[in-house]
């Protein structure tokens, strides 16, 4: 089982990853008017099926979800913007899951550029427009591996599993020390040897 963290702080939004038995969503909240998004998992829609495969996740759609809403307030970031504009629509009433022809030239730009991120980043493929390397150019390996560190905390150095049990362990118990070689010479009992 993944262990996301339960929240990510970034300047403009939290975002809130619930992931319990019979809730899964994330939800992001805005600093600057405290509107709030929530991501649920279209479970079983072979079109986000689909998606979480070509971007690397495999079916594992909660995967998908989670990098996906992360990934828009990361690049936001990225990009010096303040704030993902994706998010910032659906936390206002003008976002959603209408036909993506329809969105905002910036929106359907955003949601490439994430889709490209995370595919970038799970299989080591560019998107076909190149977008990614053409936003960040010789810079897109360091995003990609900040990105990667920030979704996936048990990569980083010194990560510490949060179920591991916090008190120290007992000190380890030297082993007995090893009994002494055989004089040489001597038959030892059950070696082989002949009886005395």
């Amino acid at each position: 089982m993944i262990l996301f963290p339960p929240e990510i702080a970034f300047e403009a939004c939290t975002l809130r990853i619930v992931d319990s038995p019979h809730d899964k969503h994330v939800e992001t909240a805005f600093r600057a008017d405290g509107a709030t998004a929530r991501a649920d998992v279209p479970w079983g829609d072979a079109d986000h099926i689909a998606a979480a495969w070509n971007a690397g996740y495999g079916g594992d759609q909660w995967r998908m979800v989670v990098e996906h809403e992360v990934g828009h307030a990361f690049m936001a970031e990225a990009r010096g913007l303040p704030h993902s504009w994706s998010v910032w629509a659906a936390a206002h009433g003008r976002g959603g899951k209408s036909n993506s022809s329809e969105w905002p030239a910036r929106i359907r730009e955003e949601e490439h550029l994430v889709v490209a991120l995370q595919r970038y980043a799970n299989r080591g493929i560019r998107d076909e427009f190149d977008a990614l390397g053409q936003a960040f150019g010789k810079g897109l390996p360091a995003l990609a591996q900040r990105f990667v560190r920030l979704v996936r905390p048990w990569l980083r150095e010194g990560y510490d599993e949060p179920y591991m049990d916090a008190a120290p362990h007992p000190p380890a118990v030297a082993p007995a020390a090893p009994a002494e070689p055989p004089a040489r010479g001597k038959p030892q009992a059950g070696n082989g040897a002949a009886g005395a």
